[in-house]
């Protein structure tokens, strides 16, 4: 017996003219598969806590040399690697939001340096390289968002405090009534007020108050982005625009000092990106908190275009004609936004705007979405894609073809794919634990749909469990799923039906026997309805007062059909006959119209035997009609006797 790679020592003489050469399993001249990511750098303890939209790649110093920039929210720092390497830390005043490298403004005779906005609070900070070929960045330049109007009504009790016209008291009521039972949106000045819970610290925030100027309302951004102006190179001119908390998208001047344009969105705006030039054709597009993706087009809000989500959104990109939105469903929907095709030979069809291209369905939650853009002599995008069990992966179109694993436990938080260094391809992990790795896409990678597979040798086959459901309706679905229970329990399923059939039978020819023998409904409680003939049902209502021994019986008839009753009589039997003495057996009804009540009175007096006690019987009632010759009753019911108080 032979190992794997290598021949038995072990060989016969009679035989071993006659062996063929045998091979390892995988023959000689076949190539050793390279991994398609290679290992550049990583800082393991750089503790940072970012996103997606807070790592940016940019030539800081316009020598060549891409440095990868990363603001970290939990400590407010932006910071500046050049390979592995920390060359500057710099302090952001709040927590950042997003992040963007742009160039502002054309060339000015000097080395090309683009600016670092950050968006932070109510502010847009922009930093820029300094003098030298240093890549240390600099404070340049802050944009603060356009104050809001103040309510007429708070503009009112800060006027009126500045006069003294009124007290701490009565200002804390009145903005504390406009805040939670009018509610207003009040400034922060305001809000700072009504939470102060001491009487003396409110007359003392008045007072410092009181003499300064009017407060305004700011707005905070919630999203910040780019897009190219004239041209599509890496240093060309871009534009910055960033959505606010009030739903507005401001488009700022490209030299980022002033507000060039102004959208209102239906609802604030989690994420936003753009694709294409400013002075051409454009397309900005934006994922609110409604669950809807809004498009802006050559400067109009599309409300035409709406792509609306089933769950929240949790991450957005533009993949060539699509855009890729990823839903809080561990689901990811892809949506053309230009008329384009898609697929090749025979699955070839075209698309058309608005409509959805594919879906993706992940096995574990969306962390974050990136577009891996390789330049090469064909250039080409593909959908990167980091999940809550670790792993990244590169999807082209739907087809999974790239996983790359980082640990279960240390899923990714943030993906970078750029120009790193002197590399055109390199992908930049943070993962949960803070740490940052750069890894390097070989130049001969296959990306393409047929070539799916792991991205290191211990990574997993990525799409081994991953299928592609079919938009099956659901009538069709639950047929499948029937179908397939009965092919499984058929057997069982039968004799179940059988044994309900069976039942079913048995328990209509009791009811058919029951009826015959009682005539109808009878009802044990003193009254009863019963049906005779089409269109004919009678309600009765059986009642007994006194005391005793004598009783009266009351007895009230309803025809509840829709054909009138003629001829009916009303049949007393008491039961035992020697217990009771009736003043008549029957009462008559001469006619019995529909919904129109007949009354019948008799008495009844319990008579006392030696051998029976008074009040132990029953009264039985029976309505019939005389036309017919018939034994069954319309309707019948049994009054059960109450005992005698006493005798004369």
């Amino acid at each position: 017996m032979a190992h794997v790679g290598k021949f038995n020592a072990q060989s016969y003489p009679e035989d071993a003219s006659q062996r063929a050469p045998q091979h390892p399993p995988h023959g000689p001249n076949k190539p050793k598969p390279s991994p398609k990511w290679l290992d550049a750098w990583s800082d393991q303890v750089a503790t940072l806590d970012t996103t997606s939209h807070l790592m940016a790649s940019s030539d800081l110093a316009g020598d060549g040399e891409w440095r990868l920039v990363i603001a970290s929210a939990s400590d407010k720092k932006l910071k500046v690697w050049s390979a592995d390497r920390l060359v500057g830390t710099h302090s952001i005043p709040d927590h950042p939001i997003s992040l963007c490298a742009f160039y502002a403004l054309p060339t000015d005779g000097g080395k090309r340096k683009p600016r670092v906005a950050v968006a932070a609070g109510d502010c847009v900070f922009i930093y820029a390289a300094g003098a030298g070929d240093a890549p240390a960045l600099r404070p340049f330049y802050k944009f603060t968002n356009p104050p809001l109007g103040l309510d007429l009504r708070e503009a009112e009790v800060w006027r009126s405090l500045s006069v003294n016209a009124l007290t701490s008291e009565q200002a804390f009521h009145t903005l504390t009534d406009l805040k939670d039972t009018a509610g207003a949106l009040l400034s922060e000045r305001a809000c700072s007020f009504t939470e102060i819970d001491d009487a003396k610290l409110r007359e003392r925030f008045v007072r410092a108050h009181a003499t300064s100027e009017p407060p305004t309302r700011v707005t905070s951004v919630t999203a910040l982005g780019s897009i190219k102006q004239t041209s599509d190179d890496a240093d060309a001119v871009s534009v910055l625009f960033f959505a606010t908390e009030t739903g507005e998208l401001h488009v700022l001047s490209p030299d980022a000092k002033q507000i060039g344009k102004t959208y209102r969105l239906p609802s604030p705006a989690a994420f936003v990106t753009a694709m294409g030039r400013t002075n051409s054709e454009y397309k900005i597009l934006c994922a609110c908190r409604d669950g809807r993706v809004y498009l802006i087009e050559n400067g109009f809000l599309l409300t035409e275009t709406v792509f609306e989500l089933e769950t929240q959104v949790c991450g957005l990109c533009v993949v060539g004609n699509d855009v890729v939105v990823g839903c809080a469903d561990h689901t990811a929907h892809a949506f053309a936004i230009a008329d384009h095709h898609t697929g090749e030979g025979s699955g070839k069809k075209v698309l058309v705007k608005g409509q959805k291209s594919y879906g993706i369905y992940f096995p574990a939650p969306i962390k974050t979405l990136c577009v891996l853009d390789v330049n090469r002599q064909k250039r080409f995008e593909r959908l990167l894609v980091g999940l809550g069990n670790g792993e990244v992966r590169v999807y082209h179109e739907n087809v999974c073809v790239l996983t790359l694993a980082t640990g279960q436990n240390d899923p990714p938080t943030g993906l970078l794919f750029a120009r790193l260094g002197r590399e055109e391809n390199a992908l930049a992990i943070v993962t949960k634990n803070g740490s940052v790795t750069v890894k390097i896409m070989p130049r001969r990678a296959d990306l393409s749909a047929g070539s799916a597979g792991n991205g290191n040798n211990d990574a997993s086959n990525g799409p081994e469990d991953h299928s592609i459901p079919l938009a099956v309706p659901k009538k069709t679905k639950v047929y499948v799923e029937n179908a397939a229970r009965e092919r499984l329990v058929g057997k069982e399923m039968h004799q179940t039906f059988q044994k309900d059939l069976q039942r079913l039978r048995l328990n209509t020819a009791r009811a058919r026997v029951a009826a015959l023998r009682d005539g109808g409904v009878g009802g044990g409680g003193g009254g009863g309805v019963g049906n005779h003939s089409a269109g004919v049902s009678v309600k009765l209502d059986v009642s007994v007062q006194g005391l005793g021994p004598v009783f009266k019986i009351v007895l009230t008839a309803v025809n509840v059909g829709t054909k009138p009753l003629f001829d009916a009589c009303a049949m007393f039997a008491a039961s035992p006959v020697t217990s009771y003495a009736l003043e008549k057996s029957q009462c008559s009804f001469p006619a019995l119209l529909p919904g129109v009540r007949c009354c019948c009175e008799i008495a009844v007096e319990a008579v006392v035997a030696d051998d029976a006690g008074a009040g132990a019987g029953t009264v039985s009632v029976y309505v019939c009609e005389t036309r017919r010759q018939s034994a069954v009753p319309i309707v019948s019911a049994v009054v059960r006797m109450p005992v005698a108080e006493f005798f004369e």
